[in-house]
């Protein structure tokens, strides 16, 4: 599972946790993951001839991530999955 944020009108940001093969998906729809590596950089997530997510030529699985600013407890993220999944309303609002 990846979490993260999107920008959105206004600079808004829209919280997402989506697994692996939903960001395969979404990136073969044309929509962009962008993140940011230990080093600060920002790296465009493809997708490989075998289905597997990359930022700068790394497995997503081995990328080193920046740790965000004010970054939530992973529990928050656990939490948050568990209610979208329990609540249709809610998991839609969050792949909108």
């Amino acid at each position: 599972m990846y979490c993260g944020h999107t920008v959105e009108r206004f600079a808004l940001r829209a919280e997402f946790t989506e697994s692996a093969a939903q960001i395969v998906r979404d990136v073969h729809a044309g929509y962009r993951f962008v993140p940011a590596g230990a080093d600060g950089v920002h790296h465009n997530v493809g997708v490989d001839a075998d289905g597997c997510l990359r930022a700068d030529g790394v497995a997503l699985e081995d990328y080193a991530f920046s740790q965000p600013y004010r970054h939530p407890r992973a529990r928050t993220w656990l939490m948050w999955w568990q209610f979208v999944l329990d609540d249709p309303f809610w998991f839609r609002r969050q792949r909108l």
